[in-house]
């Protein structure tokens, strides 16, 4: 699982809905900071 799975399941844990709305809502984020998800993914697979 990648970092940012596992961010996306504990957010979900912690209420913010289902994983799913979790995730949509992390990218959504990532987005507006002016990432996307490929660069994500990108940084994600060297952590």
């Amino acid at each position: 699982m990648k970092w940012y799975e596992r961010l996306v399941s504990i957010s979900a844990y912690l209420g913010f809905g289902s994983i799913e709305q979790s995730r949509n809502a992390w990218y959504k984020s990532l987005d507006a900071a002016g990432w996307n998800y490929a660069e994500v993914s990108k940084l994600a697979s060297l952590l």
